[in-house]
């Protein structure tokens, strides 16, 4: 197992790098108070949770106004609406946490999707919210684990005692640590 200071020392130079699970970040920060967070490292980290937990409950909020003025827009046809609304919501939150979160396709769906209330603007404020809303969870639930994951990796780099934690750590539904150190120049993980 690697020191921290041989871990800093090797991610500074660009020889190592942290691989962070971001599912346990993302936990760490919307799951565990303060108290819990202070027990496990050492030292607060309410600054970056209530950052991360802030772009976690948005998600649902534009959800549940979309789905709200869906009724508005769409009247009778919203009871299709509403659960195709509620299918992209379930998946853009299943599919965040795998690999990389990519911003592109985020961006570009919300970008469709407000060009197309633009241009439909005439049938009413409720189509145009509902349109404006509706893709914003995409966006909002890589945002989460986005910045959980890198929140995460700069607490390990700077804080022995997380580094100590989260390279022994396991999530509930994980066998692989929440952090683990890769070597650049051959790809093993280092124990």
């Amino acid at each position: 197992m690697l020191s921290h200071k041989e871990m800093v020392k090797g991610v500074e130079g660009g020889r190592l790098s942290l691989l962070t699970e971001p599912a346990v970040a993302r936990q760490f920060y919307t799951n565990f108070d303060e108290s819990q967070q202070i027990e496990a490292v050492g030292d607060s980290q309410s600054y970056e949770s209530m950052t991360v937990k802030s772009f976690y409950l948005t998600a649902p909020l534009a959800f549940s106004i979309a789905a709200i003025s869906s009724v508005f827009a769409f009247r009778y046809w919203a009871f299709l609406i509403i659960p195709s609304l509620a299918l992209f919501y379930v998946a853009s939150q299943s599919f965040a946490s795998i690999k990389k979160p990519y911003f592109i396709p985020s961006i570009l769906l919300i970008a469709v999707a407000w060009f197309f209330a633009f241009y439909f603007r005439h049938m009413g404020n409720a189509f145009v919210l509902t349109l404006t809303l509706a893709p914003l969870p995409h966006l909002l639930f890589r945002v989460v684990y986005r910045l959980s994951t890198l929140f995460l990796s700069s607490l390990v780099e700077s804080n022995p005692r997380a580094y100590e934690f989260f390279t022994h750590y396991k999530g509930p539904k994980s066998s692989l640590p929440a952090v683990m150190v890769r070597d650049r120049t051959n790809g093993k993980i280092l124990d």
